[in-house]
């Protein structure tokens, strides 16, 4: 439990030295960091109509992780892997741009060695773990020292992929976290999560749009939340 604590850390609290960020006209951003010596990948959530247009680009392309030396297997056009392809193109306009700025830094390529840690809220934990399982594949990590967290997250990829992202990561190293009765988290019931689902809160409500709102903008509510369900798990 304690690497879902740093996750929540990455994502909620000021805890980067020096950062690059990202950003598609505001409609796709992430900060990468270096923290214990380690490389962390926070992915913002959507701020605008730009971005929430994404989210209905319902259909799903094969998806396309190309290896700066082969591709992998499961990439083939034969491949099963499906992803949601409106987070899969916005990924594709910063991918070539991430890998090399990691490639060419002293400082990245050791940081992501000694460990991943992959975090997002709302859209940008939809995308968590095509960006950790591409980076995976790219620079052959240890699939120990990998950590994935889907905040408030929709689910955008089938089972097949998810049966790739367990291959290349532990599985008890990815979490699916669910605020209350959050309606973003039970969209798209034909597609998958990754990993572990955690809830925190409860409601008496069956589904709501406001526990959404307050999943991504209460932050201290929500960490809290995440503390208690530490101590009793």
């Amino acid at each position: 439990m304690k690497h879902l604590k740093r996750l929540y850390d990455i994502a909620f609290n000021n805890i980067a030295s020096k950062e690059h960020c990202f950003s598609i006209k505001d409609s796709f951003g992430f900060s990468m960091f270096i923290n214990n010596n380690q490389l962390c990948i926070d992915i913002r959530p959507t701020r605008n109509e730009a971005g929430w247009l994404i989210n209905f680009t319902f259909l799903k392309n094969e998806v396309q992780l190309f290896s700066l030396k082969k591709k992998p297997i499961y990439a083939k056009k034969s491949s099963k892997d499906k992803f949601h392809s409106g987070y899969l193109n916005e990924w594709m306009k910063y991918r070539q741009t991430i890998i090399d700025l990691i490639f060419s830094s002293n400082d990245y390529s050791t940081a992501i060695q000694n460990g991943l840690y992959v975090v997002g809220r709302s859209k940008g934990g939809g995308m968590t773990t095509l960006i950790a399982l591409d980076l995976v594949r790219n620079f052959d990590l240890n699939k120990d020292n990998v950590f994935i967290a889907q905040i408030e997250a929709p689910k955008v990829s089938n089972k097949s992929f998810v049966s790739s992202v367990h291959k290349y990561i532990n599985k008890e190293n990815i979490f699916f976290c669910v605020y209350k009765k959050d309606i973003v988290t039970k969209l798209l019931p034909y597609n998958k999560y990754a990993g572990n689902r955690i809830q925190l809160g409860k409601s008496k409500l069956p589904i709501s749009f406001s526990h959404h709102r307050i999943g991504c903008h209460e932050e201290e509510e929500v960490y809290q939340l995440l503390i208690d369900y530490i101590e009793n798990n």
